[in-house]
This record gives structure tokens, C-alpha cells and sequence, in this order.
């Protein structure tokens, strides 16, 4: 049999308070814990509930000045997720610039041999024929 009510629920949720120090306990162990298992990284998440965004914020700034990494994740219904890395940063690949020439709009070349009105443009195939034709492998050769 259930004993609590939806009210009395209710009324333990709103009361809940998490006190600050007791997230960055976790975040500390976290951290320890993954270094200690050859992680360069772990991802933590912040309950929506407990944590506001403000305390995110906090916690981003706390950790950059101890000279972590931190990327902001997309956070879902229920949780704030931070990404946090302490690996050596990587310097940044030197940026490359492609210049890309403009296609001109009107043509370099003039067709060979060029018509004498423009109505008698058409594609121009020139092919040379071959002096002597190939035959498949299994046909008698004539040499």
C-alpha cells in the first residue's frame, strides 16, 4: 500500500535544497576519479531541479580559473550537461585561405573556325579516324 501522498510529495520536493559545496564535491571526485582511470575528460550533469543556471555558470567559471577546459553541452529536460577536459590544448591549426577565382562571364576563347552568323552555332566534334580497327581477343590476327 502507498503511504505518501501526491501532496506530501509536493511539499518534500519544494523543500529540498542541495547545498552548493555538495556539488562541487562531486564535480571534485568526478574529476579525481576520471583522472585516475586515464580519462582526459568527463561529462557532468547538473539537475535541473537542484541547480540554476546561474550555478552552471558559477561552476564554468570556476573551473576555467583552475585551468580546465569547459564546453557547454545541450542540456535536456532534466539535467545541465558540462563537458570538462583537463588535456594540454591543442594549438590551433594555422588558418589557410583559398582564393577562388571569379568564372568571367564572357569567354576567353573564340571557336575554331568560327561561324559566320550566330545562328549556325552548334557543338563542333573533330575526330580523327583510326587506321586500323580493333579486334576482339579470340579473332584470328591477319599479320
Amino acid at each position: 500500500m502507498i503511504t505518501i501522498t501526491a501532496e506530501q510529495a509536493r511539499a518534500n520536493a519544494d523543500a529540498a535544497k542541495r547545498p552548493i559545496e555538495q556539488f562541487y564535491r562531486d564535480l571534485d571526485n568526478s574529476i579525481q576519479i576520471g583522472s585516475e582511470n586515464g580519462r582526459r575528460y568527463i561529462v557532468f550533469g547538473f539537475s535541473q531541479v537542484m541547480a540554476s543556471e546561474q550555478l552552471v555558470e558559477d561552476v564554468t567559471a570556476q573551473l576555467l580559473k583552475n585551468g580546465f577546459g569547459v564546453e557547454r553541452l545541450l542540456s535536456d529536460s532534466e539535467q545541465h550537461y558540462i563537458r570538462i577536459s583537463w588535456d594540454l590544448p591543442q594549438p590551433a591549426p594555422p588558418q589557410r585561405r583559398l582564393r577562388v577565382n571569379a568564372v568571367p562571364s564572357t569567354p576567353r576563347s573564340q571557336p575554331l573556325p568560327v561561324p559566320d552568323r550566330a545562328s549556325e552555332m552548334s557543338p563542333l566534334v573533330i575526330t580523327c579516324a583510326l587506321l586500323d580497327f580493333i579486334a576482339p581477343a579470340c579473332a584470328p590476327t591477319d599479320a
